[in-house]
């Protein structure tokens, strides 16, 4: 597809495109293709002036550097993610963006911060009936809880994400058969 789409001269779709490869590389946990395919979706983004994949191709590269440890580096790419965002009326985006703001306070300690940025997109993805994000979202805000000592909320919270789990996986395999 790629390729189709460089002879075409589809340079904004490729954006897509590899934005959408390196989600499939970062939900895979294949951290240096992620990173490498982020990146390279950020280049033809911002080339373009296409500034929602770039919001989310910086979304994507931070949550490569919370995989590999980096708090400080991920919340830089957030920040510009977030000013990228605010030209670009995409609540969901935003919500992403808190998901892994949320990861990488938590990798960085300040976890009352964490926490308050997890239940804002947990908000988002909950209205919005986002049940993939939803669970990790929930996943994260109860390692959140536990960590300050919340163990009565981060048992709910997790016994939540499992449920929602289950039912995510039940509604793939009913779409399935």
């Amino acid at each position: 597809v790629l390729r189709m789409q460089q002879q075409a001269g589809m340079v904004r779709e490729q954006a897509m495109t590899l934005h959408n490869l390196a989600r499939t590389y970062e939900d895979s946990r294949q951290w240096d293709l992620a990173q490498t395919t982020f990146a390279q979706a950020l280049d033809l983004a911002h080339g373009l002036k296409y500034l929602r994949v770039e919001a989310y191709a910086q979304r994507g590269l931070a949550a490569v550097k919370v995989a590999r440890g980096d708090a400080t580096g991920a919340l830089a790419d957030l920040a510009r993610a977030t000013a990228l965002r605010r030209a670009v009326p995409d609540v969901r985006l935003a919500a992403q963006i808190d998901l892994e703001k949320g990861r990488a306070l938590h990798l960085a300690g300040r976890l009352a911060e964490s926490r308050a940025v997890l239940q804002q997109a947990r908000g988002v993805f909950k209205s919005a009936d986002s049940a993939a994000e939803l669970v990790s979202t929930d996943r994260e805000l109860a390692l959140v809880e536990a960590a300050v000592g919340e163990w009565h909320a981060a048992y709910l919270t997790q016994a939540e994400a499992a449920q929602q789990q289950e039912q995510l996986l039940s509604h793939q395999r009913d779409q399935r058969f």
